[in-house]
């Protein structure tokens, strides 16, 4: 697999112009979550009159067309990552030249790509008690209101995908409402978990969008 991955790195050296290409992927920046939108903007490295955009997965050397015949002045495309797209840490995104194919421009760096947290219910002896939370506006900015359809809720807390902990707050069992100042957070992809007094925990994911 290694040897695999080195061969695909070399070849997307030589066939590729410089520029730049964003998501640019990295150590430091959020995985992207599957089946969640994703800008991807480019320079004006390529001048051709149209580009197709491209997902590479560097894991298993397999190209994903995200789209054609995209106007090169642009700069920019919205697209939704597929909700069935494998998990991986080595996935770049490709501007080619629609004139001539083998010019391409990458995105600097790997972007990893995860599957969203399901929502689960679990309580050790009594069957799972069927409530959910409402969260909005969605995507968020700088406010973000959570709302769930039985008391029992005695911490709240938002981790990012890494599962870091960003917010948290202890609130009071009767309380089935809060507004959260989500100014701090950057952009990206979170999950809201709820801590009940039964022991159960119930997570909901949302989007913080700039």
């Amino acid at each position: 697999m290694k040897t695999i991955l080195l061969i695909s790195i070399i070849a997307l050296m030589f066939n590729s112009a410089h520029g730049h290409v964003w998501p640019s992927g990295g150590a430091t920046e959020q995985p992207l979550i599957a089946g969640t939108p994703v800008t991807i903007t480019w320079d004006d490295a390529i001048s051709s009159q149209h580009v197709r955009l491209e997902l590479w997965d560097g894991e298993r050397a397999v190209r994903t067309q995200i789209a054609t015949h995209i106007r090169s002045v642009e700069r920019r495309y919205e697209w939704t990552i597929p909700a069935d797209l494998p998990s991986g840490n080595h996935y770049r995104f490709v501007v080619r030249d629609e004139s001539r194919p083998s010019i391409a421009v990458y995105s600097h760096g790997f972007a990893s790509i995860v599957r969203a947290h399901p929502i689960t219910s679990t309580v050790a002896s009594e069957p799972p008690v069927k409530f959910a939370i409402a969260l909005e506006p969605q995507p968020a900015t700088d406010r973000l209101r959570a709302t769930w359809s039985v008391d029992g809720a005695t911490q709240l807390e938002i981790r990012d995908v890494a599962g870091q902990l960003h917010w948290d707050q202890i609130t009071h069992p009767q309380t089935s409402t809060i507004e959260i100042d989500t100014q701090r957070l950057p952009s990206g992809a979170y999950t809201l978990l709820l801590h009940r007094q039964d022991g159960q925990t119930v997570m909901q994911t949302f989007m913080i969008k700039r």
